[in-house]
């Protein structure tokens, strides 16, 4: 049945399901029962509206570039920023036209797909629906079974962002949490890290990211800062930009240090401040 199918599924590599999963994907497509003649249409119409458009952008760049290389031109300087503007028209009538192109053989390559796809398994695709069904649910159970076997014994990356495993349930779940947060990130990237680092977030996360990963890497960072706190490992005025995390040990001091700063007056000894305490940062 299903179900023994999904569990000899999820003891495969996962690199070997996420390989079936994408071929199952690409030979999906856009689905063979999908009518792509109104795409195809449509996607022609707006090339052959872009090419009009960059056609005649082009004829009015060389009229303003004639009438401002005439000398008999009354006014030249109008005639050259109509040239300029003339210009960034044509520019952008160009871009929209390659943009246009662009869309028109995405269509036409989606056509040649579904063409393939009935040759191979006519118009219906059940078939590969149900099976990358079962390779999702396979790798969903495999992700839940590699979560357990990390919260039971957490690797040094994770102990060094999250500490030990707690020992009260609420606290261990929110914990639980957190390790979720890593293990998916470690999981999305290419590359995870495999070298300890001085710094806890990279031996985690791995190095910093430009674009688009980097943005997602910064989400994953503010909702560990967040179990982080709720777990009594960080204070909500901790610097941001991956400080080292502190110990809960020092974490402990400083919550200590920060109150006595608040209460000046210690009990039994009231008008004698204390010293100012100086607090640890990360």
């Amino acid at each position: 049945g299903a179900a023994s199918e999904i569990a000899r599924l999820a003891v495969r590599p996962r690199p070997e399901l996420v390989v079936e999963r994408e071929s199952l994907v690409a030979l999906i497509g856009p689905g063979p029962a999908a009518d792509l003649q109104w795409r195809e249409d449509d996607a022609r119409r707006q090339l052959g509206a872009a090419l009009v458009s960059r056609d005649e952008a082009i004829d009015a760049e060389q009229f303003w570039r004639r009438e401002a290389a005439d000398r008999e031109t009354f006014d030249q300087s109008d005639a050259r920023e109509q040239l300029r503007s003339a210009r960034r028209v044509r520019s952008e009538t160009e871009r929209e036209a390659r943009n246009a192109d662009v869309d028109a053989s995405a269509v036409e390559q989606a056509i040649l797909e579904q063409v393939r796809i009935r040759r191979q398994q006519g118009s219906d695709v059940r078939s590969a629906l149900d099976r990358l069904e079962l390779v999702d649910s396979a790798l969903s159970t495999k992700r839940q079974s590699e979560i357990d076997q990390t919260s039971q014994s957490p690797p040094a990356y994770v102990v060094g962002l999250l500490g030990k495993q707690p020992h009260d349930r609420s606290r261990a779940l929110r914990w639980r949490q957190g390790v979720v947060e890593i293990e998916d990130w470690r999981r999305s990237i290419v590359s995870p890290p495999t070298s300890e680092s001085e710094n806890p977030w990279q031996f985690a996360l791995g190095p910093r990211l430009e674009g688009w990963e980097g943005r997602r890497r910064r989400r994953v960072i503010a909702n560990l800062r967040a179990v982080r706190r709720d777990l009594g490992l960080e204070l909500p005025d901790t610097p941001a930009d991956e400080a080292r995390p502190s110990s809960p040990t020092s974490e402990v001091a400083r919550r200590i240090v920060a109150r006595a700063n608040r209460n000046p007056h210690r009990p039994g000894q009231a008008g004698r401040a204390n010293p100012p305490l100086r607090r640890e940062l990360p």
